[in-house]
């Protein structure tokens, strides 16, 4: 006797991947699709508003860090024109999403380690960028930080479009603590 359930499951998880491209769509009409033009989006400004954004439990200072959908889609277009405008948009919302994601993990990774972000200071924010294939721009900025003689590391990768630096992903989390 099979399960009524797991026929279920599948009948959504079909539904939800054949409609993605059309949800992904609709959603896109409704954000902003704004080309984002600020000249004060330089590396260091990136580096010290995600110093300020990370200890923040909420990811919404965070937000303001990453490309506008139509950003995303124009820079997209310039760097792989074979993508298709509604798979452009599909992966945007998930890197989105994925970043988000990625940023309440390092939290509770934070919070196993013993690491808090109370009475923190930043001890040191580091920078490094490069070129990668199809001329993207690329930074890693490495924010260290300090509390009671504990130190860690937090690394996150941006991208440079337009002349202007934006968070991509990242949040990997180092100990800098000696090691006996």
């Amino acid at each position: 006797m099979t399960n009524p359930f797991n026929f279920l499951n599948k009948i959504l998880f079909f539904i939800l991947v054949f409609s993605s491209p059309f949800v992904a769509k609709s959603q896109a009409q409704k954000q902003d699709t704004t080309i984002q033009l600020d000249t004060f989006r330089t590396l260091q400004w990136l580096a010290d508003s995600l110093a300020k954004s990370i200890p923040q439990k909420k990811a919404d200072g965070l937000m303001h860090l990453y490309p506008s959908l139509g950003l995303f889609i124009k820079y997209s277009k310039k760097v792989a024109p074979e993508l298709a405008t509604p798979s452009v948009i599909g992966r945007y919302g998930f890197y989105r999403t994925q970043l988000l994601k990625k940023h309440q993990k390092m939290h509770k990774e934070l919070k196993k380690m013993g690491y808090s972000f109370n009475k923190i200071e930043i001890n040191e924010i580091k920078t490094d960028t490069g070129l990668a294939a199809r001329n993207i721009a690329y930074c890693i900025i490495e924010i260290n930080y300090i509390r009671n003689n504990k130190h860690f590391a937090i690394s996150i990768d941006g991208i440079n479009i337009e002349n202007q630096w934006f968070l991509i992903d990242g949040f990997k989390i180092e100990s800098l603590d000696k090691k006996d």
